[in-house]
């Protein structure tokens, strides 16, 4: 990647230098036509600083050489910062604009646009201009808008479409920082840790099997058995109320019927049939929630019984383990 770079900023340097050239020369034709008011054969005829590269002074604002002089020389340096940055093994922010900075694409354009109102502005101040033909007002607007046709293209073409993503791809590559390679050293220390990490798991286990020791001499045979008679008193007490529970219930079997034949006797009575179905019902529906209350209560009853016997069938087989 640094000699990809190197090369591309040989290149750009050699750009920039040759337009630097291109533009100095357009300057010194633009100075010498408007110093001196050259029109027509003098105009044609006057020579530049480099005869060779006078085919480039097209442009009387000199903005269509100073584009791409610009945005060369800025490409060279920043080419040579990245090199830097890579020598000294430290990044750089890439922003959206890299490699130029914000706003630089409307500046262009801007600068081509003002070097077209330029060249507009000059042939007004072209000698003899009573006698100016059509031909040659065409060829004066035809070398002002060289200037915005240059910016447009030099934006959004050369910058947008190839220097952007190349340069942004070849920086991306240049300050990516290498993975470590290995040596033995890391695998030394990796080692070393892992060494760590299993002697404090050691210890850890060291102190929970002595934390179960201690406990296995605390619980003697005596505490068992204190803990497996609380759990049978427990047991016992469920099942006597489970037992109350059923005499109750035959009980209430037996009310039954004598109240079946007190409801047939008030049908029979039909002037107290009024009185006394009121509270044959209301004796209903407290018999009836005396019955949902007993099996609620027995659910209870039952299901307590059940995990009070599996607590101590589990005690008990602790105890005999």
């Amino acid at each position: 990647m640094r000699l990809a770079n190197a090369i591309l900023g040989s290149f750009y340097g050699l750009m920039s230098f040759f337009w630097g050239v291109v533009w100095l020369n357009n300057v010194y034709l633009s100075w010498c036509k408007r110093i001196w008011r050259l029109e027509g054969e003098a105009a044609s005829q006057t020579i530049g600083l480099f005869p060779r590269l006078d085919l480039f002074a097209i442009d009387h604002s000199t903005v269509a050489t100073f584009v791409p002089f610009f945005g060369f020389t800025w490409l060279s340096w920043v080419s040579y910062k990245l090199f830097q940055r890579t020598k000294s093994n430290t990044t750089m922010p890439l922003k959206k604009e890299f490699p130029f900075f914000q706003g630089y694409n409307e500046w262009m354009v801007s600068l081509g646009l003002m070097g077209t109102v330029w060249g507009l502005i000059m042939i007004g101040y072209l000698p003899n201009l009573d006698n100016l033909k059509l031909t040659g007002l065409i060829g004066a607007l035809r070398t002002a808008l060289f200037s915005t046709l240059v910016a447009l293209f030099w934006v959004y073409i050369i910058v947008l479409r190839i220097i952007r993503p190349g340069m942004l791809s070849l920086a991306k590559k240049m300050l990516k920082k290498p993975e470590a390679p290995f040596s033995v050293s890391s695998l030394q220390t990796s080692v070393e840790t892992f060494a760590q990490n299993i002697e404090q798991l050691n210890s850890v286990l060291v102190a929970s099997t002595k934390t179960i020791d201690d406990f296995r001499k605390k619980m003697t045979v005596k505490k068992w058995e204190e803990i497996e008679n609380a759990l049978s008193t427990i047991v016992e007490t469920l099942r006597e109320i489970k037992a109350s529970g059923d005499e109750q219930r035959d009980r209430l079997n037996e009310v039954t019927p004598l109240l079946d034949e007190l409801l047939a006797t008030t049908r029979k009575n039909s002037a107290c049939v009024e009185k006394i179905s009121g509270s044959h019902a209301k004796l209903i529906n407290e018999i009836k929630a005396i019955k949902e209350g007993l099996r609620k209560r027995d659910a209870v009853v039952e299901r307590d019984r059940r995990r009070w016997t599996r607590i101590v069938d589990a005690v008990r087989k602790a105890s005999e383990e």
